[in-house]
């Protein structure tokens, strides 16, 4: 691997290994099997008034960093800024085009939470809806009584430990192998039986913990009800109402399971599109309706009972005494509108509705999981909106 990112002998058991994600976040699809999801005929225009940030500051931790320093030491790939509609900012690294799809991670994460959204208010899906309702194989397994929102709220029982994105044989390193992240082993399950047999380390609607095997739970769900693929429902619901500029890639793993705890491979024009979509109360450019403005509504609703969930969780680290994890997105401060769509290695959709301002960044940091770099983007976030309101 060159430190312009071409590649040389990268691999899914290799991928992440750093400097690899600069090449590889830009080309899963030559990875790994991946659904097509597809725009349509006309991309939505997005307006420019580019502003000069070489002058910007703020200060982290005793330093005060510019936002040139702030992107090169945060390993940002590409990031957009959209301040009252208009883009002011737009940097590329030397190793991303406009026209590439990086890999989202965990920001797939909230992609999917709309399109159950959507489905939700088309009476196709329900919020009380039990996951046994669409999935009967999971009939008298540790599922029963898990609900939609438990699912969309991560207060399943569900016991899948998230905490060492490093080890490939911690508990969810096994099982994001078994969905079909690295190579496949030949005594590892299918993945349905590995899900049915998942047991509960609580019982339901009791604790939020992050799981990223409940976001597959929910897209399977949602693929029974609406008796469609999850890419083609992402294209029909999202890509194509919204005005995508480009196609996007949606990994797929075993048996034909989407990779939707983080395998959207989207450009970053239309990740942006997408916050637009959460500034408009869920209306294209064009005025379309997309999103159900009463979905998007319920993430600017403080709920005491899921905030009380969320500062027991050491994922509350770091966050404000407001913040609790809601419909797959990271809220900060639920009444002033401002959450996140977050994922490893840098991803993020910062949504400020008081200075009316998105940050839309693909980054390729070498570690997963940085609280230094999680820190220091949090502050340029808030930093920057501010400075435009």
């Amino acid at each position: 691997m060159t430190g312009s990112g071409n590649r040389i002998d990268i691999s899914m058991p290799n991928y992440v290994e750093w400097p690899n994600q600069r090449w590889a976040f830009t080309h899963m699809r030559e990875l790994i099997a991946s659904a097509h999801v597809e725009r349509g005929e006309r991309a939505s225009s997005l307006t420019y008034n580019l502003r000069d940030l070489s002058d910007f500051r703020f200060e982290h931790a005793g330093r005060v960093y510019s936002w040139v320093e702030y992107q090169r030491e945060a390993h940002v790939d590409g990031l957009m800024v959209m301040h009252r509609g208009e883009m002011v900012h737009e940097y590329y690294a030397e190793h991303m085009k406009p026209s590439d799809r990086h890999m989202a991670m965990s920001v797939t994460k909230s992609f999917i939470s709309t399109l159950a959204g959507i489905l939700i208010d088309q009476k196709r899906l329900a919020l009380d809806g039990l996951v046994t309702d669409y999935l009967p194989y999971l009939l008298g397994s540790s599922w029963d009584g898990c609900t939609i929102t438990n699912l969309l709220d991560m207060t399943a029982g569900t016991s899948f430990d998230e905490t060492d994105y490093e080890n490939v044989e911690s508990p969810s390193g096994v099982g994001f192998r078994i969905l079909g992240w690295p190579p496949v082993r030949e005594d590892d399950p299918l993945p349905r039986d590995y899900i049915r047999d998942l047991p509960n380390t609580t019982p339901h609607d009791e604790r939020f913990e992050y799981r990223s095997i409940l976001t597959i739970v929910l897209t399977l769900c949602m693929e029974e009800a609406s008796g469609k693929p999850t890419a083609e429902l992402m294209s029909e619901l999202l890509w194509k109402p919204m005005g995508a500029q480009y196609d996007a890639d949606l990994l797929m793993g075993r048996t034909n399971i989407p990779i939707t705890t983080g395998g959207l491979c989207l450009a970053l024009s239309d990740l942006i599109r997408f916050g637009q979509l959460h500034l408009n109360d869920g209306r294209a450019t064009d005025g379309t309706q997309v999103i159900p403005a009463w979905w998007l509504a319920r993430l600017r609703q403080s709920d005491p009972r899921l905030m009380g969930l969320f500062a027991q969780s050491p994922d509350s680290e770091g966050f404000p005494p407001t913040a609790f994890y809601h419909d797959k997105f990271w809220i900060h401060d639920a009444e002033a509108g401002i959450y996140m769509a977050s994922g490893i290695y840098g991803q993020q959709l910062f949504v400020h509705h008081p200075s009316q301002t998105l940050i839309a960044k693909f980054s390729s940091c070498p570690h997963p999981l940085d609280l230094d770099i999680l820190t220091l983007s949090a502050v340029a976030d808030y930093a920057l909106s501010l400075s435009l309101s």
